[in-house]
């Protein structure tokens, strides 16, 4: 059976933990065919984004929160897309995810430029996470990212956060553990990152998930839950955020899968 279907409330080397500078957006829009979730104010440093007038008439930014999602997916084809985002003030955050494990060669649209923050390969070369992130795009459009080679199923998502414009360090783990190598894993069911902090933001985060649901951990929100394929061959995807410094959640299942988590912290 087929499935593709969208849940919501709620990622080394080029496979195991490589950490390249980069910038975190997140708008929270999603939908089966590549839509939208709204997770509250449509962006921007203003208001309506959470910010506060000040006695002088400028605006003080408010709480880092997430905004919209957008989705893609794809099914082996060379490039996976991210149609109609919208463009705005804050941080961008791309997420993609693949089956089989494979990379993503370059991400670009709305008129900046993305840079990988991180990229994670599941323990048993079966899957990936990677992160790439933007800032304050002023068109709107698609993101699209480049897939280096032969997969069976990709998920991407674009997450914008108003009030934040870069990320702190950026870390990663699969079943290994923190950086873990790409081969002869086990699977699990429990999904687990600690990422230090340098401020007050909250940490997203991304999780190849394969065909696996996802329930967060404690502390931790689902922003988003998407799969895209049919049996061992589902590329799955789970968005997480927390106020805490550790992302995790739990696999459905008795082995669980050979899950890759990448996460950040988002800062003003």
């Amino acid at each position: 059976m087929n499935r593709t279907f969208v849940t919501g409330a709620l990622l080394g080397c080029a496979a195991c933990g490589l950490d390249l500078a980069g910038t975190l957006g997140a708008d929270a829009s999603t939908s089966a065919e590549g839509g939208t979730i709204d997770g509250g104010s449509s962006g921007g440093v203003d208001l309506d984004a959470g910010g506060t007038s000040k006695p002088d008439g400028s605006i003080e930014a408010g709480p880092i929160v997430h905004d919209k999602t957008w989705s893609g997916m794809a099914s082996g084809e060379a490039t996976i897309t991210v149609a109609n985002v919208q463009a705005g003030a804050g941080l961008y955050i791309a997420a993609i995810t693949t089956k089989n494990f494979t990379a993503i060669n370059s991400v670009s649209g709305l008129g900046v430029t993305w840079a990988r923050a991180r990229a994670q390969c599941g323990g048993r070369s079966q899957t990936m996470v990677e992160l790439w992130t933007a800032t304050s795009p002023s068109a709107n459009g698609s993101v699209s990212a480049t897939i280096d080679r032969a997969y069976q199923t990709a998920v991407m998502t674009v997450s914008r956060y108003p009030n934040a414009t870069k990320i702190g360090g950026a870390l990663s783990a699969n079943t290994y553990g923190p950086n873990g190598a790409c081969d002869n894993g086990n699977d699990n069911t429990n999904l687990s990152l600690t990422v230090p902090k340098t401020g007050n933001g909250p940490l997203f985060g991304a999780a190849a998930i394969r065909l696996r649901s996802h329930a967060p951990g404690p502390g931790n929100t689902e922003i988003l839950e998407l799969h895209h394929g049919s049996s061992g061959d589902t590329a799955g995807l789970a968005l997480i955020e927390t106020s805490g410094n550790v992302l995790a959640g739990t696999l459905d299942g008795s082995d669980g899968t050979d899950w890759a988590l990448a996460g950040a912290e988002l800062l003003p």
